[in-house]
C-alpha cells in the first residue's frame, strides 16, 4: 500500500506520506513499517490498523527539522517505539526535531526514538528488528538497511505448575443447555434417536434422579460451576454473578488448575459474561501466555459468544406456514454448534499428546448450546424424528395448582418470537393448537438428535486420542424443559420437568459402568465428585455439594435425603428504557417493580400466574420465591414472600403450598407425574416433616 502526501486515509483523514518520490514504507524480514500517519503499523506483512494512535506525539516541531534534515527524519513511525537495548546515547527531550537532528549529527546513528512517556530520546547504531507500539515517534535514515541488534531478553520465568496429585485422572466435562432426560438411555417415552448417548450410557453410571438448583441457565451455571447454591451465590437472574460475593472462591475448574492440571474450556460453560470473561485465569489455564515459553500447547479456543448463527437463520423465520412449514431446518450440513465440536476434537488430540509427553493431566470442559432455541438444525436431524410427533397426554395445569406456580416461560428470543407461536398468548387455560405443539416438540427432538451426534463426535475423539482409559467423563444438562405438559413451555419452574436433568459419570475400570442409581443427587455435587474421583481430594468446607463416589462404588447407597431447587417471581412491571443497562444484553429495559407498594400498579385483581421471572430485576426488589424439595417419594414446594433485606424467602409469610406424589414415578413418562396437587388432603404430619426438611435446605446465609 502506498499513498502520496495529502491523499485521503481510509477513514477520511489526510495522510502524511513520504515526500517527493520517497517510498512511504520500509520492509524487512517480513515486517512492514508504514509511515503514513493514518496507518500506525508495525507488524507482520498484511496487517494494518487504521485507528488514530491514543498517545500520539505532537510532531509539528519536525517541520524545521525536515527542512534541514529531511533525508534523515523520514520515514516517520508514529506511535512506534524501537527496541531500546544497544543505544548509542540518550538524553532528556520532548522534541522530535531535536531527537532527529541529534541522530543526523552522528555518522554512526541509523535510527532514533523519542518516547514522550519517558521524555527521552534514544539514538541507535542499527535499525532494530524488534519494536512495539507506544507513545513514541521514531525515524530511520533512508536507504539504510537494518542490521541485527542484540536479541531481546527471554521473558521472565512463569510460576511453576503446582505439583500433580499422585494417580490423577483426566476429566472431560460436558454441559448441555435445556436438556431434559428425553433420551433412549432413560427409556423416556417418545424420545428422539440418541444412539451415541445410549451407547455411552452402557459404559457409565446413569443417575435417574438428578436435579439442578435453578431452572434456567445463568443461576444454574453460577451454582454448579462454583459448587454453591443460589442462596450463597446470590444469583437468581441475568444481572449478577458469583464473583460479586465470592471474589476469592475457588471455582470448579479453578480447583483443577490450582492442582497442576491443564484446564481448558469451550462453548457455553459459564453463562456469557456472568462472570466476566468466563472467569478468566481464575478458572482456566492461559495457553497463549504459557505457550510463549513452550510450556503448554496452544489450544483452539471458542467462547459462547463465538458460536455461529447457522446460515443466519433467525427465530422469526422458523415454524412458518400452517404451524409446520420448514420448522427450523437448515438445508446445509453445518449446524450452529459445529465449531464447538471441531474445537473439542482438536483439543482432545492436543491434550492427550501433551499429557503423554509431560505427565500432566488435563481438564477439558465442553458446553453445547443446543437443544436451546432456536432449533436451527440441519435437515438430516429433522428427518430422524417422526412427522406425527406425539402430544402431551396431560396438557392441562395440575389440579389445585396455585397460580403462582405456573410460568409463561416465554419472552424475547423465546418461543413467542417464532412467527407462528406469537399468535397464541399462553395462559393456564390456553396453549398452542395441536399442530403447532407437534411442530415445537419435533423441533426440540431434532435438536436433541443433533446434540447426540455432537456428543458422539467428542467421545469418539477421546477414544482416538488414546486418553480414554485415564479420563473420567461427566455429562449433564444445566436444567430441564417443558414441552407443553401442564401448558408449560421452556424451563423456569420448580416442577419435575423443569429441574430434572440427564446425568452420567463414566469412571475407567469402575464396576458401575452400565448401571443405574435411583439416589437423589444435585448439580452442585459435580464439583466435589470430580475432585474426589480424579484426585482423591476433599473440597473446601464452604462447597455445598457432596461427592458421589459412594454411588460409584455402590449404586444403592444414599448420599443425601433430598434435592433442592428454587425460583423467584416478580409482579408484572412497567418497562422503561434503561440509559445504562446492567448485564450483557443490549437494548435492556429497566423494570420498575409493580404490585402493592411498587412504582406502577398492574390491573386488579393481580393474577399470580402472570408473575414475571425477574430476569432483569434487582434482587432487592423480588416479590416471591418458590422453595422446592424433592425426596424419593414427594415433591414439596412452598411459595413465600421475598425478604429484600435478607435476600431470602420468609417462611412466616407463605403464599401457597404444593405436594406431588412420586411414589409410583419411575421417571420414564413425563405425563404421569405432578398432575394433582395433594397438599390439601395430605396428613399434617407429612406436611410438617417436609416443611422442616425444606427449612433445613434453605438457611439464611
Amino acid at each position: 500500500m502506498s499513498m502520496a502526501r495529502g491523499s485521503s486515509c481510509p477513514d477520511g483523514r489526510e495522510g502524511e506520506g513520504g515526500d517527493g518520490g520517497r517510498p512511504p514504507s520500509l520492509s524487512w524480514s517480513g515486517v512492514v513499517v508504514l509511515t503514513l500517519s493514518c496507518l500506525t503499523v508495525v507488524g507482520q506483512a498484511g496487517v494494518t490498523n487504521t485507528s488514530r494512535p491514543a498517545n500520539r506525539v505532537d510532531d509539528s516541531s519536525l517541520s524545521a527539522a525536515v527542512a534541514t534534515h529531511g533525508s534523515t527524519c523520514h520515514p516517520l513511525l508514529h506511535n512506534v517505539c524501537l527496541y531500546t537495548p544497544g543505544v548509542l546515547s540518550s538524553f532528556n527531550s520532548t522534541s522530535p526535531a531535536d531527537c532527529c537532528a541529534a541522530c543526523d549529527n552522528r555518522t554512526d546513528c541509523q535510527s532514533w526514538t523519542l518516547n514522550s512517556g519517558e521524555g527521552m530520546c534514544y539514538l541507535k547504531a542499527y535499525i532494530p528488528l524488534t519494536n512495539h507500539t507506544g507513545p513514541c515517534v521514531s525515524g530511520t535514515r533512508p536507504g539504510v538497511k537494518p542490521t541485527p541488534g542484540p536479541a531481546p531478553p527471554a521473558p521472565p520465568p512463569l510460576p511453576p505448575f503446582p505439583p500433580i496429585p499422585p494417580n490423577a485422572k483426566n476429566v472431560l466435562f460436558i454441559a448441555v443447555d435445556d436438556l431434559r432426560p428425553e433420551l433412549g438411555a432413560y427409556n423416556f417415552k417418545h424420545h428422539p434417536p440418541t444412539p451415541n448417548l445410549d451407547a455411552f450410557a452402557k459404559t457409565a453410571l446413569r443417575f435417574n434422579r438428578a436435579y439442578v438448583q435453578y431452572s434456567f441457565c445463568c443461576p444454574s451455571r453460577n451454582s454448579f460451576m462454583s459448587g454453591r447454591r443460589p442462596s450463597k451465590t446470590k444469583v437468581w437472574n441475568f444481572i449478577n454473578n458469583f464473583r460479586e460475593v465470592g471474589p476469592n472462591w475457588v471455582s470448579f475448574p479453578g480447583y483443577f488448575k490450582d492442582h497442576g492440571y491443564f484446564v481448558h474450556g469451550m462453548g457455553k460453560l459459564y453463562h456469557p459474561g456472568l462472570p466476566p470473561n468466563d472467569d478468566g485465569n481464575k478458572s482456566w489455564t492461559e495457553p497463549d501466555r504459557y505457550s510463549q515459553q513452550g510450556e503448554i500447547p496452544l489450544m483452539p479456543r471458542i467462547s459462547r459468544d463465538g458460536l455461529t448463527n447457522a446460515e443466519s437463520i433467525r427465530d422469526t423465520q422458523c415454524i412458518t406456514g400452517q404451524h409446520g412449514g420448514s420448522y427450523c431446518e437448515l438445508n446445509g450440513t453445518v449446524g450452529p454448534d459445529d465449531s464447538v465440536v471441531e474445537a473439542a476434537v482438536q483439543s482432545l488430540a492436543i491434550l492427550a499428546n501433551y499429557t503423554k509427553n509431560t505427565g500432566r493431566p488435563f481438564f477439558l470442559g465442553v458446553g453445547f448450546h443446543k437443544p436451546h432455541i432456536p432449533w436451527t438444525i440441519p435437515t438430516r436431524f429433522f428427518n430422524l424424528t417422526i412427522e406425527d410427533t406425539s402430544l402431551p397426554l396431560h396438557p392441562d395445569v395440575p389440579t389445585d395448582m396455585p397460580p403462582i406456580a405456573w410460568n409463561k416461560g416465554l419472552g424475547h428470543n423465546a418461543l413467542d418470537s417464532y412467527a407462528d407461536a406469537d399468535q397464541y398468548p399462553l395462559h393456564p387455560n390456553q396453549s398452542f393448537p395441536d399442530n403447532l405443539t407437534k411442530a415445537m416438540r419435533r423441533g426440540y427432538r431434532a435438536a436433541v438428535s443433533y446434540l447426540d451426534w455432537m456428543t458422539g463426535e467428542v467421545l469418539d475423539a477421546l477414544a482416538a486420542s488414546g486418553a480414554e482409559r485415564t479420563t473420567i467423563v461427566l455429562f449433564m444438562g444445566d436444567h430441564g424443559y417443558q414441552l407443553g405438559e401442564h401448558r408449560l413451555w421452556c424451563k423456569m419452574t420448580v416442577f419435575e420437568l423443569g429441574t430434572r436433568v440427564p446425568f452420567f459419570i463414566r469412571v475407567p475400570g469402575s464396576s458401575s459402568q452400565g448401571q443405574t442409581t435411583q439416589a437423589l443427587v444435585e448439580a452442585i455435587d459435580v464439583y466435589p465428585t470430580l475432585v474426589d474421583l480424579a484426585m482423591g481430594h476433599n473440597v473446601p468446607s464452604d462447597i455445598d455439594g457432596v461427592s458421589l463416589r459412594p454411588l460409584i462404588e455402590n449404586t444403592t447407597a444414599v448420599v443425601k435425603p433430598a434435592a433442592y431447587s428454587e425460583f423467584v417471581k416478580c409482579y408484572p412491571c412497567c418497562r422503561v428504557p434503561d440509559p445504562a443497562p446492567v448485564g450483557p444484553f443490549p437494548g435492556q429495559q429497566t423494570c420498575l417493580p409493580g404490585g402493592p407498594g411498587g412504582q406502577c400498579t398492574p390491573a386488579d385483581p393481580i393474577d399470580l400466574s402472570e408473575m414475571s421471572t425477574c430476569f432483569h430485576v434487582d434482587r432487592t426488589l423480588f416479590d416471591f420465591v418458590g422453595y422446592s424439595v424433592r425426596t424419593s417419594e414427594w415433591r414439596y414446594t412452598e411459595w413465600l414472600h421475598w425478604d429484600n433485606t435478607t435476600l431470602h424467602g420468609n417462611f412466616d409469610r407463605p403464599v401457597a403450598v404444593e405436594l406431588y406424589d412420586h411414589r409410583d414415578d419411575d421417571g420414564t413418562d413425563p405425563d404421569t407425574s405432578e398432575n394433582v396437587n395433594t397438599a390439601a388432603a395430605a396428613p399434617d404430619g407429612l406436611i410438617k416433616e417436609l416443611h422442616m426438611l425444606l427449612v433445613a435446605g434453605f438457611p439464611v446465609v
